[in-house]
C-alpha cells in the first residue's frame, strides 16, 4: 500500500502479465481507510510535520471547507513562514541547500488563499553549538542555529485548536523526535491526541512510520481510530485520488 500511489513500472506492469493480489497489510489498510473520508469530515484539523512537503500539497484542497484547518511544523511551516518574507537564518540556508525552494511558488498562493485556516509556529527549539536545546520566538529570527522542534507556546496553541476539532489527521513528526530534547512537541501532541481519542472526543488518524516509532519510543497508548504505515499513498487515498498500484490490481482482476 505504501507505494501504490506511484506509477513505477515495478508496481503497475506485473499485474498486466501475472495473476496479482494485495497482501494482508494492504488489505488491513484498505479495510480501515474505506471507513474514513477526509472530504466529508467535519471540523477537520490536519497536523503536518516532517520533511515530505510535496506529498502534502493535495491536503490544501481540504481547506476549501472553511471549517477545516491546518497546523504546521517541520519543513512545511518553515517554507510557509519564508513565503511571507521572513528570514529564518540558518534554516533559510538549509532549505535552499536541500532543494526545497522550487516548492515556494506552489506554496505562496496556497498560503495567501487559506492563511486564516493555517496555523504557523510561534516559537522553535534550536540546537546550539553544545547540542543543547534553546527555545526562541519567531520574533527573534533570523537564527544562528538549526530548527529541530516547535516550542511550548506553539504546542499550547495546537492543543487549543485540537479542542475545537472533531476529526484529526496527523502526518509526520513535529520535530526531530529521534532525540529526546527535540521530541518534546511530537510527544506532547501525540499524548494529548491519545487522551482525547480515549475520551471519544475526537476521531484520530495517524500516518507514517515516524509517528509510530515515536509512540513506541515514548510509550504513548494507542487509542487512535487508525494508524497507517503509509505516507504519500495514505494522503492520496484519503484525498480521493486514484492509486495507480491499486488501479492496476483492479484491472488485472477484471
Amino acid at each position: 500500500f505504501s507505494v501504490s500511489h506511484r506509477e513505477q513500472g515495478s508496481i503497475i506492469l506485473p499485474p498486466r502479465y501475472l495473476k496479482s493480489a494485495i497482501g494482508l497489510q494492504f488489505e488491513n489498510e484498505i479495510s480501515a481507510l474505506s471507513k474514513i473520508t477526509l472530504k466529508e469530515a467535519k471540523n477537520l484539523t490536519i497536523i503536518l510535520g516532517g520533511a515530505k512537503v510535496e506529498d502534502y500539497l493535495p491536503l490544501f484542497n481540504l481547506l476549501r471547507n472553511n471549517k477545516n484547518k491546518m497546523l504546521t511544523a517541520g519543513v512545511l511551516a518553515n517554507l510557509l513562514i519564508m513565503t511571507k518574507g521572513k528570514d529564518l537564518g540558518y534554516e533559510s540556508a538549509w532549505v535552499k541547500n536541500h532543494d526545497y525552494l522550487p516548492l515556494m511558488p506552489k506554496l505562496q498562493p496556497l498560503y495567501s488563499k487559506y492563511s486564516q485556516q493555517i496555523t504557523l509556529p510561534l516559537d522553535f527549539g534550536l540546537m546550539t553549538e553544545k547540542s543543547k536545546r534553546e527555545d526562541v520566538t519567531i520574533d527573534q529570527a533570523p537564527y544562528k542555529y538549526k530548527i529541530l522542534d516547535i516550542g511550548p507556546k506553539t504546542v499550547a496553541l495546537f492543543k487549543r485548536e485540537i479542542n475545537s476539532s472533531k476529526f484529526i489527521f496527523m502526518k509526520g513528526p513535529l520535530g526531530y523526535s529521534e532525540f529526546k530534547e527535540f521530541g518534546y512537541a511530537t510527544k506532547e501532541i501525540l499524548s494529548y491526541l491519545s487522551l482525547m481519542s480515549k475520551k471519544k472526543k475526537i476521531f484520530v488518524v495517524l500516518g507514517g512510520g515516524h509517528l509510530t516509532t515515536t509512540m513506541h519510543k515514548y510509550k504513548i497508548p494507542n487509542t487512535f481510530a487508525h494508524i497507517s504505515l503509509s505516507g504519500g499513498a495514505l494522503i492520496a487515498y484519503l484525498s480521493g485520488d486514484k492509486l495507480p498500484g491499486l488501479d492496476a490490481l483492479e484491472k488485472s482482476n477484471k
